[in-house]
């Protein structure tokens, strides 16, 4: 698991860098974490672990925004 944490790590360094857009790299983020999940061997925490993935990028934005106004 290491290994992939680099990985994603360096993947989104260089995403940044490139200048992808907060949304691409969210999306990229999405992606991966769907694709741990289907690691998970237990059906019902493979399920919640998907759930946790359907998030679409314009409401996770308002909601990330709504947390930094209430600091």
């Amino acid at each position: 698991m290491n290994g992939l944490l680099k990985i994603a790590l360096t993947s989104w360094i260089f995403m940044t860098l490139l200048g992808c857009s907060a949304q691409q790299i969210y999306d990229t983020g999405q992606s991966w974490q769907r694709n741990q999940c289907s690691n998970i061997i237990d059906q019902s925490q493979r399920a919640q672990c998907l759930s946790s993935t359907d998030t679409p990028y314009n409401r996770y934005k308002q909601q990330s925004g709504s947390r930094e106004n209430t600091k």
